[in-house]
């Protein structure tokens, strides 16, 4: 009985450490107001610590609150991953379903900053670097636009694809971001390069999020800051 009783417990402990994490309400994504990407890091919060892989970099750690891992696969501490996605609203990052994503996205309820989330990947990716060094071979180099970007292609000749890079005051590459061409504003989206605290990240967001790129990269690099720092 004693055995069966360890195996029950052991059982219990087993399926604890891998519980469905919290889900915020959809109303509370949408309500709460602008916070520091940080918040839920507390010292109460229920954290996973995973590895990723950064190839010939090595291994970083990241500790994440568990409610930002939506799937069980990934809420055990100390597996190793190659990437590892979140969905996050943009001014309070409270973590976001892919039911809620889906909502937000079919109802449109994005058409403001309050109201939009973006994807973060992280992982390891092709170098900032190599890729803005790509991209700029033998174009011509082009002022930086009311956004602080350098436009990397002409959308009028080429409208399959809008390529834009951001510059370090010293001259190194900041982000490239790439939006898909649309007549409709609300259905364009763009991809966002960086890299922070050691890991590439790739985020997605719709265009109209554009404007507020180095804001949303500023918050982005203080939650990774606490991830991998922390």
């Amino acid at each position: 009985m004693k055995i069966c009783s360890a195996l029950i417990t052991t059982g219990f402990i087993a399926l604890a450490n891998t519980l469905p994490a919290r889900a915020v309400s959809y109303d509370t994504l949408l309500n709460t107001p602008t916070m520091d990407p940080c918040h839920l890091f507390t010292a109460e919060a229920d954290m996973v610590v995973l590895y990723l892989d950064m190839g010939s970099e090595g291994e970083v750690q990241i500790s994440l609150p568990r409610d930002y891992l939506e799937d069980r696969a990934d809420q055990q501490s100390g597996l190793r991953h190659g990437s590892v996605l979140l969905r996050v609203m943009l001014t309070n990052f409270l973590p976001v379903r892919r039911a809620q994503a889906r909502r937000m996205s079919a109802t449109q309820r994005g058409s403001s900053e309050q109201a939009a989330f973006i994807t973060i990947l992280i992982g390891d990716f092709q170098n900032l670097e190599t890729r803005s060094r790509t991209l700029t071979e033998g174009g011509p180099k082009a002022a930086p636009n009311d956004l602080g970007l350098i436009p990397m292609t002409n959308t009028d000749a080429n409208p399959q694809r809008e390529i834009y890079v951001g510059i370090h005051p010293n001259g190194t590459p900041r982000a490239i971001i790439e939006c898909s061409p649309s007549k409709s504003l609300s259905r364009r989206s763009c991809t966002h390069e960086l890299r922070a605290s050691g890991v590439a990240v790739v985020l997605d967001y719709r265009a109209d999020v554009l404007p507020m790129w180095e804001d949303v990269q500023l918050r982005v690099e203080r939650f990774l800051g606490c991830a991998v720092g922390g």
